[in-house]
């Protein structure tokens, strides 16, 4: 199996007769699988690609990843396709500290709502940890926005 990566980085906002469209980045994965039959033997060959894409929905990023790979493997029956939104740097770049003082709860209370151990929150807040997983930032985000 072969894995492609590619990125496709564009502006986060696009103009559209006026309007502003936000841009979003996915990662999309695609698989394809070939098979050969010869008379005495038959052979599959698979191929896996992720690319980066920036689009306005899930449904464009398969549509410009699937574009891109197509001449690429125009032999290849697509099997399986996985399109997963990647967090805004607004996202990111949230004041944890801020939030969490501002819901009213302490480390150790955060850690038993989202498991995240209450050293490692310690760390985000203070700025040691500069990329917290996509996991850890919904956890997060359920917890400061929602109060779960």
């Amino acid at each position: 199996m072969m894995i492609d990566e590619q990125k496709d980085d564009k502006h986060s906002v696009s103009q559209h007769s006026g309007n502003t469209h936000v841009i979003s980045r996915f990662a999309v994965s695609l698989f394809f699988r070939r098979t050969d039959e010869f008379a005495t033997s038959k052979t599959v060959k698979e191929r896996l690609t992720t690319k980066i894409i920036s689009a306005t929905n899930e449904q464009e990023a398969f549509g410009k990843a699937y574009d891109m790979c197509q001449a690429d493997f125009k032999e290849f029956d697509m099997v399986y396709k996985l399109t997963v939104p990647i967090p805004d740097a607004e996202i990111k770049e949230m004041n944890y500290k801020q939030k969490r003082l501002a819901k009213g709860f302490t480390l150790r209370q955060v850690e038993e709502k989202t498991g995240i151990s209450n050293a490692y929150l310690s760390q985000l807040e203070n700025g040691k940890i500069k990329k917290p997983s996509y996991d850890t930032i919904q956890k997060l985000n359920a917890v400061y926005e929602n109060g779960l």
